[in-house]
């Protein structure tokens, strides 16, 4: 929730700005997709609107908010504060962390973005 309400305010002032609204929404209404699902969303968000315009939340390994720059069918490269360059995807999962998979991405809580 936190932050949604962060992307809300943020577009509020691009928008008073700009004139450029940032629309959001969840990747997954459900924790129930599978990985292949997961990645194909999030390839094909990025591919039509561009590099940050998904906000990827982590568990596992890292217990953190990032953004996508780019994602390819072997890895996802980030756009990141704290130093993340890429998550290979071998090591992920959409599941319970474990051992080999230690990045869980959550559909639940990644937030697609796009411009009106």
């Amino acid at each position: 929730r936190p932050l949604g309400e962060l992307i809300d305010h943020a577009s509020d002032f691009t928008d008073k700005k700009y004139r450029i609204r940032i629309l959001r929404r969840i990747a997954f209404g459900t924790a129930s997709c599978s990985l292949d699902e997961f990645w194909t969303k999030i390839s094909n968000h990025i591919e039509k609107h561009g590099p940050g315009s998904v906000i990827l939340s982590l568990g596992g390994k890292h217990d953190h908010w990032t953004c996508v720059r780019e994602i390819s069918a072997s890895r996802i490269d980030l756009i990141d504060s704290d130093g993340l360059k890429f998550l290979a995807r071998k090591n992920c999962t959409v599941g319970d962390a474990k051992r080999g998979r230690h990045h869980t991405v959550m559909p639940t809580q990644t937030y697609l973005l796009s411009r009106s």
